[in-house]
């Protein structure tokens, strides 16, 4: 059920409240995914942003061979050593990212009344002590006009958790390159799952100049849209009804 009633809400923490404002005021700043793998901190930086990596239970096997006499040498990969498969450029892709509300991070008070679990907030407090709560179709709608008048390609979606995968994939398309950002791989050491994260991804890698990390998007003015610091929403109930004819 809260899956169903919540899908079209997220969140989006910031630093400062005037990131938050502009957010608000329809000025997205976009990182580039490069900014999340460079950033040494375990809760935001990973390594493995936009790749698809690989772990095999058995060594595997590098053979070496020379062309002038055919001798030939293998050298075995330990077990559980990641390998990483990724495409060029993917570190200048812009990702804008927020967090969902379901059953994850909701806890039900009453029949129609929800709070954020002070667990989710504890942990999101890491990426700034400012949040704002947004329509997902808004913004979407929104920055759908934009891009589609620089004929800017996107896709967006809700992250996906998983462990490392057993076997090399094959891209068949660009989109399913692209595609990839939406894969978090967890371990013992990196709990990314608790983010509950969504995000809009631009299929481009020249959006971002060389010496930039992130693009600006002006869509304007977000109508269904509310800010407030950490504290607040770590108190505030939510809850839902039906529309009133006389509002109609």
């Amino acid at each position: 059920m809260e899956q169903r009633i919540f899908s079209d809400i997220l969140i989006k923490f910031f630093e400062e409240e005037q990131w938050a404002d502009d957010f608000l005021n329809g000025k997205l700043y976009i990182n580039q995914a490069g900014k999340f793998i460079t950033e040494g901190n375990d809760f935001r930086g990973d390594d493995c942003e936009g790749s698809h990596v690989v772990s095999f239970e058995k060594p595997i096997l590098i053979q070496f061979t020379r062309v002038d006499n055919g001798e030939s040498i293998e050298i075995p990969l330990l077990p559980k050593t990641p390998i990483k498969q990724s495409f060029e450029g993917a570190s200048k892709v812009p990702v804008l990212c927020a967090s969902g509300f379901n059953s994850n991070n909701l806890i039900k008070l009453e029949d129609n009344k929800y709070q954020l679990s002070s667990e989710y907030m504890e942990y999101m407090k890491q990426f700034g002590m400012y949040a704002v709560v947004f329509s997902r179709k808004e913004l979407l709608d929104k920055i759908g006009k934009v891009l589609k008048e620089q004929c800017i390609p996107a896709i967006s979606g809700d992250v996906q958790y998983q462990a490392y995968d057993t076997s090399i994939k094959t891209f068949a398309t660009a989109q399913e390159q692209y595609e990839q950002f939406f894969c978090k791989y967890v371990s013992d050491s990196r709990d990314y799952y608790k983010q509950n994260e969504w995000r809009l991804i631009l299929c481009d890698t020249t959006l971002i100049n060389e010496n930039d990390d992130h693009i600006v998007i002006d869509i304007g003015t977000l109508q269904y849209a509310v800010k407030a610091n950490i504290e607040n929403f770590t108190k505030a109930i939510m809850s839902f009804h039906e529309e009133s004819e006389e509002k109609k």
